[in-house]
């Protein structure tokens, strides 16, 4: 009988979710019309929960007195916060008018990043006040503790039959991944000779080791980074360095994005697991720490990305990047910091770039509930706390989640404790106008809170946060809570969502979900619901395996091959946008497994069994494994266009997309426009050559030449011969660019193909590499 894994294993949890008590808060949320002044600049919420304390002092200084240690502790859970200090310090992310950036300096607030009108701060926390009064920034956001989203594959989207047929591996495209890190020795990223495709390393999380990587350079002055040459000095036995991916997830999805599968053990064959992009150009930048817990200059995808622009600039090469990581706390609308940081880099009119995110794995976790309220009228919504003991100490028994509402809409919300014993019989009250700011009393059923500190948002919609926890001394009592939204002036359709963003009880930190009913849409994680980036969700092409110790696995519930991952985040977006736009394979993916992680894992036997039979791959699934199939996929299309943006990358993926019984005929928001089709968007990509010209008397052809070659051959040969062996004979040689004109006709019913390699210090550019790693050779090459 089978070994049979569970469902959907996550190495990293998403915060969980929790809360309780005996008193009713209510909070009245009023129109647009009649609210305050907003404040000088947008914050989000959580920002302003750093930067004030309801009923806190002052110091003989005039500042706040500090938050507690025990609060910040919690707030690192889900914020790049680190409150040992000293001093207690957080990561911002800015938009502001550059010019303020040495007003920032002068001030003693060191900034980060390149990208305009974005920055990134770690601050004192004690100081936010001071840096949200500095006339010029225009937004601020703390930045998110991400999830990481874990919950046959290559072959399944055509990718082999794409590098096969046009030879499309990645070749000079550089594919970056914001992660875990990466096992940099693994033969999956390294040549036929040994050094390595990746090239460039900046772990966020850490300081350098002495004397191997250095402090990159400003804008991003902090961790550590390590190039392609101090890798391949490491590699071939000179100065090594510390570099690591203990959580695993980096490495794998790395692996499938752009693995060559060249590494094995076992006495088993090399060429099994070859990633999508098998000859792409890599990068990892590393912002999740090896030990959870809190770090306030980790973290920071939008410096990841910026970071990367830079790199691809330097190199002098188009790039795409994968987002396997998410998180709830936010809008869902595009409003997010990260997500203005991908429509900033990426879009119509700003060629070779793209970013590519994974949808999410919170499908049936209900942490979603949405409504429609009319003028008087009302809902409910519950969750029901489960018999638990409380965790020691604050801010360990919690649950908390986020509602957000069109601005012209006026709401109340009210917080009804259970009527279980010892709850029930309290009830406070509390209003006032949108954006008057905390709300929160101390009962015996918990402590209870409703905030609305900065609303409108930056998107002109109004938010609020609610809470129930242990704070003040006792815990969320077990039994249903009560979640009332009210209408008071309904004038733009009343609808609003809610997400849970944190639940944790007792010692099992376990998570409580709303109870039914339960919105199953609008559960893309954030920063999936940008304008720019292509968000992917999972399908299963695997059933079972092989393990390292011989055994057949399989998983406890046999998904059918081809159906939706049960785990795969549905759209659309909450401004109406559908997501996500594609599915990739994402259940059963085996892919490169690190060094770091595989001590624990092998030692796990709940993990030993995901191991595979060469024992340096390894078996997981999310949304987090299909994200890298459409980044591998983009990178094939650069290939043979880097001049193609985001936008085009993702209309001639979504265009090619395979559609079945499962996905249904029309576009959705599970399947977006259907399964990702590598060979179908190659040859979509090749039918819309722009260039192209043909005319009765011939064909002029025309691209865009790239730094990294000097002068350009072409082959041409008759279409109906091309094959893997046999790339055409040399036509034209010593191009200044790839453009040319033939004059020449093929016979009527045939065609001709064209082939053209760069040429740099008279070296020749490959045809390609066999999957074995070893070049393809040319058959008959133009003469030098």
């Amino acid at each position: 009988m089978a070994a049979q894994a569970g469902g959907v294993k996550k190495l990293r949890n998403l915060a969980g979710r929790a809360g309780q008590g005996a008193i009713a808060l209510a909070l009245a949320l009023v129109s647009l019309a009649a609210a305050p002044t907003p404040p000088k600049i947008h914050a989000d919420p959580m920002l302003h929960r750093l930067m004030r304390r309801h009923g806190v002092g002052v110091d003989a200084s005039g500042r706040p007195t500090p938050i507690g240690r025990s609060e910040l502790e919690y707030y690192s859970r889900f914020l790049a916060v680190d409150p040992h200090g000293p001093p207690p310090t957080a990561r911002i992310r800015l938009r502001l008018d550059d010019s303020v950036r040495a007003s920032l300096e002068n001030m003693g607030f060191k900034v980060y990043g390149r990208l305009k009108g974005f920055a990134s701060a770690v601050v004192p926390i004690d100081r936010l006040p001071e840096l949200a009064d500095v006339p010029g920034i225009e937004w601020m956001q703390v930045v998110r503790v991400p999830a990481l989203e874990l919950n046959i594959s290559a072959p399944a989207i055509g990718a082999d039959q794409a590098a096969a047929i046009y030879r499309t591996r990645g070749d000079g495209v550089l594919v970056g991944d914001v992660d875990s890190g990466v096992d940099w020795h693994h033969a999956d990223f390294r040549n036929q000779d040994g050094t390595t495709r990746i090239r460039y390393l900046w772990d966020q999380t850490t300081s350098c080791s002495a004397g191997v990587g250095s402090v990159p350079p400003p804008p991003f002055d902090f961790g550590c980074q390590y190039t392609e040459s101090e890798i391949n000095a490491a590699l071939a036995g000179g100065p090594s360095f510390t570099f690591t991916d203990v959580d695993g997830h980096g490495t794998h999805v790395l692996g499938i994005a752009g693995g060559n599968g060249r590494g094995t053990g076992n006495g088993q064959p090399s060429g099994v697991y070859v990633g999508v992009a098998s000859r792409a150009n890599l990068i990892m930048i590393k912002i999740f720490p090896d030990v959870q817990g809190a770090c306030s200059r980790c973290f920071d995808v939008g410096l990841g990305l910026d970071m990367i622009d830079a790199k691809a600039a330097e190199f002098g090469l188009p790039y795409v990047v994968n987002l396997s990581l998410g998180t709830h706390l936010g809008g869902h609308d595009g409003s997010d910091a990260d997500e203005q940081t991908i429509d900033a880099l990426t879009g119509p009119g700003k060629p070779g770039k793209a970013v590519v995110k994974a949808a999410g794995n919170e499908r049936g976790l209900g942490i979603h509930v949405s409504g429609t309220v009319a003028t008087g009228g009302t809902n409910n919504h519950t969750f029901t706390i489960p018999q638990y003991t409380p965790a020691p100490g604050t801010f360990n028994d919690v649950q908390a989640w986020e509602m957000w509402y069109k601005g012209g809409d006026s709401m109340t919300v009210s917080l009804l404790d259970p009527t279980t014993a010892p709850c029930g019989g309290s009830q406070l009250a509390v209003s006032g106008s949108t954006g008057t700011g905390f709300h929160g009393v101390g009962t015996n059923s918990g402590t209870l809170i409703v905030d609305d500190t900065g609303s409108p948002s930056i998107n002109g919609d109004r938010f609020f946060e609610a809470e129930v926890d242990d704070q003040l001394g006792a815990a969320p009592c077990r039994g249903t809570w009560t979640f009332r939204v009210h209408g008071d002036n309904i004038t733009q359709g009343g609808r609003y969502d809610i997400w849970i963003f944190f639940s944790s009880f007792g010692a099992a930190q376990t998570a409580v979900s709303w109870n039914a009913p339960i919105d199953l849409t609008e559960l893309v994680s954030i920063p999936g619901t940008s304008l720019n980036v292509t968000t992917v969700g999972a399908f299963v092409t695997r059933q079972g395996w092989t393990d390292v110790d011989g055994q057949p696995i399989s998983y406890t519930s046999m998904p059918t091959i081809g159906s939706l991952a049960p785990f795969s985040s549905p759209g659309p977006t909450r401004d109406g946008r559908m997501k996500p736009e594609i599915t990739a394979p994402g259940m059963g993916i085996a892919s490169t497994l690190s060094i770091d992680a595989a001590p624990g894992i092998l030692a796990d036997p709940n993990l030993r069994l995901r191991v595979v039979q060469d024992g340096v791959h390894w078996v997981i699934e999310g949304t987090s494994m299909a994200a890298p199939h459409v980044t591998g996929v983009y990178a094939q299309m650069l290939t043979l266009n880097p001049t193609l943006d985001a936008i085009e990358l993702r209309s001639l993926a979504t265009a090619a997309a395979r559609r079945d019984a499962f996905t249904g005929p029309s576009a959705n928001n599970d399947w977006g426009f259907g399964k990702v089709d590598a060979l179908g968007a190659v040859e979509n990509l090749i039918k819309n050559i722009p260039a192209l010209q043909a005319a009765s008397d011939g064909v002029t052809f025309g691209w865009n030449g790239t730094p990294l070659a000097s002068t350009y051959n072409v082959y041409r040969g008759d279409i109906g011969l091309l094959n893997g062996t046999y790339y055409g004979t040399c036509f034209r040689q010593g191009l200044s660019s790839p453009a040319f004109t033939d004059t020449d006709t093929p016979i009527p019913g045939s065609g001709f193909f064209y082939l053209i390699t760069g040429v740099k210090d008279g070296v020749e550019g490959l045809l390609g590499f066999k999957s074995d790693g070893s070049p393809e050779p040319n058959d008959a090459p133009c003469s030098p």
